[in-house]
């Protein structure tokens, strides 16, 4: 079967509403595997090309300029699809989900953590001027946000933290270069080591992205 631009967009969308996670490049290559028409090698940018095709599909506004009620995204882990934020209010009277409810002191470690990383726990209180719970820090590691990437060349190797690709998921984005700059009196508390951040980072994460 000759495989034109409109079935491999079909085959990727089977594909990203079969699958429970993220798909990569990679991922969409094995689809392809057994296709032996060398002159029509399904390539990356082949597959990144229909990727943006189905993305101005779905994410358009529908004919009564709402926005659709699902869109394709690029994370960190992969592309996937999930519902459109506009219709959560609705959502949630079907799907009731429960928020979870972090403190100021775990928003401002997290974003403490995110703006600065890799560091240390010394670290972080040195820079918000007070000590850091255990709990805290165990709490960001079982939500999956950070995580240990090694240990700091300093008396006791302390462990350094940095946030992961589920943090990154979470926020529905691909890099940390798509955060939000810090406003500059923000940052410059921060670079002086005296500082209380959480109002300037404020996430709003459920349990689960809703898909």
């Amino acid at each position: 079967m000759e495989l034109n631009s409109n079935l491999i967009q079909s085959i990727l969308e089977a594909a990203l509403f079969s699958s429970n996670e993220p798909l990569t490049i990679s991922d969409f290559k094995k689809l392809f595997k057994n296709n032996n028409d060398n002159e029509n090698e399904i390539t990356t940018a082949i597959i990144k090309n229909a990727l943006q095709q189905i993305q101005l599909k779905f994410n358009i506004a529908n004919n009564n300029d709402y926005p659709n009620a699902i869109e394709l995204i690029e994370t960190a882990s992969g592309w996937h699809f999930k519902t459109n934020n506009f219709y959560t209010q609705w959502l949630q009277n079907l799907l009731p989900e429960k928020v979870a409810k972090y403190s100021r002191a775990t928003m401002e470690t997290l974003a403490t953590i995110t703006y600065r990383q890799p560091v240390t726990r010394q670290d972080i209180e040195n820079i918000r001027g007070v000590g850091v719970s255990a709990n805290i820090i165990r709490q960001l590691i079982d939500r999956g946000w950070i995580e240990v990437i090694g240990q700091k060349d300093a008396p006791g190797k302390p462990d350094l933290f940095a946030t992961t690709k589920q943090f990154l998921d979470d926020l529905g984005i691909k890099s940390l270069s798509e955060l939000p700059d810090l406003l500059p009196e923000v940052s410059d508390k921060i670079d002086n080591k005296n500082s209380i951040i959480g109002n300037n980072f404020e996430l709003e994460l459920s349990e689960k992205n809703e898909k």
